[in-house]
């Protein structure tokens, strides 16, 4: 059995479906990151969880018990938001161990807890800090530890390293990563940041307005998304779409490919790469280099393709960079041609060239 199912969970504010319907399960140890936009339901689903909110339907279920209906201090769960709430008049240590004062746990214990946890998380040379001395990483760590110390079966992230930068976001989900590699932690984060996120995740679910899109392990859905919605949030640059009957016209080379006869092309322009000759595989083209953007190990192109619109392709470093208005081709990995039978976004090819 898994450890965490979830069945045909919903939610209504004052009439209106915060969260349809939603089933899933996890395994234990796992890692499940929740996407998608503002308003998609995500702090919902956490809150339902976490037992701040009752749902009007469905049921969870943590190993084998029903908790739906169970207070948030009953159900051994660590809570993290973007806003860690640490209280301004104790130290780091101060913060972290009073939830094992509360508890009543014997003061060498608290310590020795206290004690594991900032070495794990990097903070044991602050712990006689107030809040207003810490950098804004370790005061996400601060309540991060704050959460652990209990020794929780779970641990819900409502966003919390929304406002550090990229590099403080990338060392925390490590630290996350050895902290289940040395227990059955179970992890469900919020995240606006899909590939910052993917670090050490087991399992991804994407939402769009309170429904869920897509939910499975993190390679499966990255590789296979199940709609042009998903694929267009999970992409590092944007999509080239176009109706199959038109795509050859619009500039799409098939190569051995058989083009559809119906549905939607989708074009994953991340696993493409500017080329000066035409390639034998897929391909788009011709596009006009309009400007290069250094990318670190890549260069990004800023082309307009035969439809007229704009979008940026990568270019190898090692390329000469081609200078505006150079003619060439968008050379496409296999797995970067997606078919589609239905688009469940607005129709991006009315949209006017610039």
């Amino acid at each position: 059995m898994d450890a965490l199912q979830i069945l045909d969970l919903s939610k209504r504010f004052d009439g209106v479906q915060a969260l349809s319907p939603l089933s899933l399960s996890l395994p234990d140890n796992a890692h499940l990151v929740v996407l998608g936009p503002s308003g998609s339901g995500k702090s919902t689903l956490l809150r339902l969880l976490a037992g701040f909110e009752f749902p009007d339907n469905g049921s969870v279920r943590l190993d084998g018990l029903d908790i739906t209906r169970v207070p948030p201090e009953r159900r051994r769960c660590g809570w993290v938001t973007s806003q860690p709430g640490l209280l301004p008049q104790l130290d780091l240590a101060s913060q972290i161990e009073l939830p094992l004062r509360i508890a009543g746990i014997p003061t060498a214990e608290r310590r020795a807890r206290v004690q594991f946890l900032t070495d794990s998380l990097g903070l044991s040379h602050r712990l006689s800090h107030r809040p207003e001395q810490l950098s804004s990483g370790e005061t996400v760590r601060t309540a991060l530890a704050r959460a652990l110390v209990l020794n929780p079966r779970w641990l819900l992230l409502d966003e919390p390293f929304a406002q550090l930068d990229p590099p403080r976001r990338t060392e925390i989900r490590r630290l996350l990563l050895e902290l289940r590699k040395r227990s059955p932690l179970l992890i469900i984060e919020v995240s606006h940041h899909p590939f910052e996120a993917l670090a050490g995740t087991t399992h991804l679910a994407l939402l769009h307005e309170g429904q869920l899109n897509q939910f499975g392990p993190r390679d499966m859905v990255m590789e296979h998304p199940a709609s042009p919605r998903v694929a267009q949030f999970l992409a590092s640059l944007p999509l080239w779409w176009s109706p199959a009957e038109q795509a050859v016209e619009r500039g799409w080379i098939p190569g051995p490919m058989r083009p559809p006869e119906s549905g939607w092309l989708v074009m994953r322009l991340e696993r493409a790469r500017w080329s000066s000759t035409p390639p034998r595989g897929p391909a788009l083209g011709p596009v006009h280099v309009l400007d290069p953007i250094p990318a670190g190990t890549h260069r990004l192109l800023d082309c307009r393709f035969p439809d007229g619109r704009i979008f940026s392709v990568p270019q190898s470093q090692q390329e000469p960079v081609p200078a505006p208005g150079t003619p060439g081709w968008v050379s496409l990995d296999p797995e970067a041609v997606l078919a589609f039978a239905h688009m469940d976004l607005p129709d991006p090819t009315s949209n006017p060239p610039r």
